[in-house]
């Protein structure tokens, strides 16, 4: 069966396991990086909230050898589950004074989110773009949120920079940063296999942490806690290079001793070969200097001002 013929299928099966009172209908649903995934989405009469479930790995279970009646029920389980997040009141989506304390930013790369940006509020930074969400709170699978458009910010009545204003203060809050040393990490995650590093590899690798938050969900957001990058240079007293990992999480390493092109080659495979499309977050490297951010080795001249914002996040307080 061909990925268009199941996923009409589902949307008919499901249609009719739940009956009268829902509407279904399979979407095309633009992510992040532009990717695109086929997604079924479920509103029940009378809600303004319709949960859409994407189909590709239900595809791929189906094509293993799950039935189709097992993948129903699955994804009606995994609706009734999330038509209704906790932490928020989802009904109350259209009143800003009822959700304006979720609302929180993710980091996206520009470029790559080009299509995505002309209908979402935005402002650059560095390469990258800060888009804004409505965070829907932890649910069996994980955390949920909408991302706020164009239209849906008008009919609050507010501005890109109210959005902001309200995100730079709910993101550190929700998600609070998290820094662990990499050495840590790696020793959480092999074990006793971890003792087989060198004692010279070790002492450098020491010296490379993971910023990201303790939901480990959209961490590189962390870039822009006010006066928190600060703060880490401050107490390090080494100016960093900062690794995009993935949307999800950032390394910083002290710039003393380190190769800008080794790591660039570094990012660029890890990015082809370990990191999903739409979980990467940039090429660049960026580095610190007083607190503030930039893309290592820029050079204005190479690049057109409408691509690359050079905007630099200065740390506050």
């Amino acid at each position: 069966m061909r990925f268009r013929e199941f996923t009409d299928k589902i949307e008919e099966e499901v249609r009719n396991s739940l009956g009268e009172g829902y509407r279904t209908e399979v979407i095309d649903t633009l992510k992040n990086n532009s990717v695109r995934l086929k997604g079924l989405s479920i509103r029940k009469e009378g809600s303004t909230i319709a949960p859409t479930i994407y189909l590709e790995d239900y595809y791929a279970s189906f094509c293993d050898g799950t039935s189709m009646g097992a993948v129903v029920d699955e994804i009606i389980e995994v609706y009734r589950r999330n038509s209704s997040p906790r932490g928020i009141d989802v009904e109350g989506f259209g009143d800003f004074e009822r959700v304006k304390g979720r609302i929180v930013y993710k980091l996206v790369n520009r470029e790559r989110n080009r299509e995505r940006l002309e209908s979402s509020p935005h402002r650059g930074f560095l390469d990258l773009a800060v888009i804004y969400a409505v965070s829907l709170g932890g649910t069996d699978y994980g955390y949920a949120s909408v991302v706020i458009n164009n239209s849906q910010m008008e009919s609050w009545g507010v501005t890109e920079d109210v959005l902001w204003e309200y995100a730079s203060v709910n993101t550190p809050r929700l998600f609070e940063p998290e820094q662990v040393g990499i050495t840590e990490e790696l020793e959480n995650m092999m074990g006793d296999a971890f003792s087989d590093y060198a004692d010279e590899e070790i002492r450098m690798l020491s010296e490379v942490y993971i910023l990201t938050n303790k939901e480990r969900l959209n961490g590189a957001t962390c870039l822009l806690y006010g006066g928190l990058i600060k703060e880490i240079t401050e107490k390090t007293g080494k100016e960093l290079y900062i690794i995009p990992s993935s949307i999800h999480e950032t390394l910083l390493l002290p710039k003393e001793g380190a190769c800008l092109e080794r790591l660039r080659e570094m990012v660029r495979e890890v990015n082809d070969t370990h990191v999903g499309e739409e979980d990467r977050l940039s090429y660049s490297i960026y580095e610190t200097e007083g607190g503030s951010i930039s893309i290592a080795g820029f050079i204005a001249d190479n690049m057109h001002d409408d691509k690359y914002e050079m905007a630099r996040l200065e740390a506050a307080g």
